[in-house]
């Protein structure tokens, strides 16, 4: 199914709302493309049958998860119909896939390995309770949501989470493991015990859903996102500690749990990244260079880099410590580019994106500035 130009006219007009941000991540895919420059610089995994929203490498980085739905939606107003929910295991090395769950009921839109690579964390939501409510004058998309856990490398499942009253947009295990963390729209994020898939605590925000959540590197600390800022929560005693006003469509901690990236779909900036200063709760700088909104964002494992995902087709790599563009990475990639992340050895960088394909690029081989 093509996207009209009306129809995107329309998605613009609308992007604060819920419903919007999640059309943006799984458009229906366009038709196989390539810019022929640099492309022999890339790999490409091929196989997904919809966009790619969500990426993930297995914490010894010779796998790689991704995720992928297909949306079709004839009226702006109408449920949408989403078909076609992929998660596929890749070998990264070969560059082969060694597993797949393709009979997934409902949407997936979210993806994370737990820290012994053992288990899968899904999150979506249940496509027979979605609906349209109005809030505050827009229509939104409402659902039920919950977290599937699957088993590392066969992807069959060992356990479904539920209790979320909206769509799962965000999966984050703790550090050691024992607790994981799930972001929906019903204004919550719940903790849960992956061993016994009990919900442990709720963490809620008053105003609007939740879109990220991350913890620290140290474990103790919880960083939400939502349309309303960031939140700093302790995670032992599930207080909030620290509120940063701004919207929050996609958010990044960097490994030293100091600083945090975030993008939002603002229409007066659409290409900007703000980087925060984490302890403090404070802006630091506004990053602005893509042409189109920012979709997703990653930092390198040493934290000297920032890679960006945009609609405006490009994935781009920051020095942090000056806020200056090092690489844009343009070569292959048809359409908007809605998912990136980085190996824990910061040797390899991929990206997932609208025209069904997975792009994996040797960092060591990529241009300077």
């Amino acid at each position: 199914m093509a996207v009209s130009g009306a129809l995107l006219s329309i998605t613009r007009a609308r992007a604060s709302s819920a419903a919007f941000a999640l059309l943006v991540a799984f458009l229906p895919a366009t038709p196989d493309g390539a810019n022929p420059a640099r492309a022999a610089d890339r790999t490409v995994l091929k196989g997904h049958s919809g966009s790619i929203g969500s990426i993930a490498f297995s914490p010894d980085g010779k796998l790689l998860a991704t995720a992928s739905v297909k949306m079709e939606r004839a009226d702006p107003k109408a449920i949408p119909q989403w078909t076609l929910p992929e998660v596929r295991l890749w070998d990264v090395a070969a560059g082969k896939q060694i597993g797949v769950r393709a009979d997934l009921k409902e949407p997936i839109f979210c993806i994370a390995f737990s820290p012994d690579g053992k288990t899968l964390a899904v999150g979506g939501g249940d496509p027979a309770s979605y609906r349209m409510v109005e809030v505050n004058g827009k229509q939104e998309l409402r659902g039920s949501g919950q977290v599937r856990l699957l088993r590392v490398p066969t992807v069959d499942e060992n356990a479904a989470l539920q209790g979320h009253r909206g769509i799962v947009k965000t999966v984050a295990f703790s550090p050691d493991g024992r607790m994981l963390a799930s972001a929906s729209e019903d204004r919550s994020v719940k903790l849960w015990d992956p061993a016994t898939g009990r919900e442990v605590a709720a963490l809620s925000s008053p105003i609007s859903g939740m879109t990220g959540a991350v913890f620290t590197p140290d474990g103790r600390s919880l960083v939400t996102g939502s349309a309303d800022g960031w939140r700093l929560w302790d995670a032992a005693t599930r207080r909030q500690t620290a509120l940063a006003p701004g919207a929050v469509y996609s958010l990044a901690l960097s490994p030293d749990g100091q600083r945090l990236a975030t993008t939002a779909y603002d229409l007066q900036k659409p290409g900007a990244i703000t980087l925060w200063d984490v302890p403090g709760g404070k802006q630091l700088t506004v990053i602005r260079g893509h042409k189109d909104y920012v979709t997703a964002v990653a930092f390198s494992p040493d934290g000297k880099t920032l890679a960006t995902a945009s609609q405006d087709g490009s994935v781009k790599l920051w020095d942090v410590a000056t806020q200056r563009e090092r690489v844009s990475l343009l070569n292959g990639i048809t359409g908007w580019v809605l998912a990136v992340a980085f190996s824990p050895d910061g040797t390899r960088l991929a990206a997932g994106s609208y025209d069904r394909t997975v792009s994996l690029w040797q960092t060591a081989k990529l241009p300077g500035p």
